[in-house]
């Protein structure tokens, strides 16, 4: 049995905690993710990402830098420890569409060309609990891409690296957007990076926000 004064210590201990947690603006709602739900296949290793049959117009330095830079957010998120793993530019010629998951090399992350009907997709290959290998699909066939380090994006283009930082999220597991799971505000300036759809003329984020923060953290 509790004494009476050990259970006014707890009960002080829990309000403190909560008037803390108030303190530090700590978001009830922003914690109440499952990240199982959001990401419920992991990698069970660091995986290595290539950049395979990369076509014009994507092929230039700026291009490969801003793909490359896609990974550095997810990379830096504090308590993470997947890596995204630079292994480099290597010439890929098979085209994967219909068959990822059967063909090619390596468990890794492949970044390809292809003629799409969307700026960029991305496809998962898995066992029931662990990713094995991810493959981005970049439209090749657009003349309105955006590729500079600059987030003042022209207002007839499509920016490359708010892309790249989102296709990485589906790389990492984010099996859906936020749209999906109906708790995030996915309008305006303050959406989230793994909500879908991109204008153009806009960077949106670049970066990996509360949201994705703490849900890919939970996961990993």
């Amino acid at each position: 049995m509790n004494h009476p004064s050990s259970k006014r210590t707890k009960l002080l201990t829990i309000a403190f905690g909560l008037l803390l947690g108030f303190m530090l603006g700590t978001n009830v709602t922003s914690s109440a993710h499952t990240a199982s739900t959001h990401i419920p296949k992991v990698w069970e290793a660091d995986p290595y990402y290539y950049l395979g049959n990369i076509d014009s117009p994507l092929n230039g330095l700026a291009a490969k830098t801003s793909i490359h830079a896609g990974a550095d957010p997810w990379i830096a998120n504090s308590g993470t420890w997947l890596d995204f793993i630079n292994s480099g530019y290597q010439d890929e010629s098979v085209h994967w569409t219909g068959a990822a998951c059967t063909t090619g090399s390596g468990t890794a992350v492949w970044i390809l060309t292809e003629s799409i009907s969307s700026l960029g997709s991305e496809i998962t290959c898995a066992t029931s609990t662990l990713i094995t290998r991810s493959i981005f699909l970049l439209d090749d066939t657009r003349s309105d891409w955006y590729v500079e380090s600059s987030s003042t994006v022209p207002s007839d283009k499509y920016d490359l690296r708010f892309v790249i930082v989102h296709e990485f999220g589906h790389a990492g597991g984010f099996a859906m957007h936020w749209e999906g799971d109906g708790e995030e505000d996915c309008t305006g300036s303050d959406r989230e990076t793994m909500c879908s759809g991109l204008p153009k003329g806009t960077s949106y984020k670049r970066s990996i926000e509360e949201h994705e923060d703490h849900t890919f953290d939970s996961a990993y």
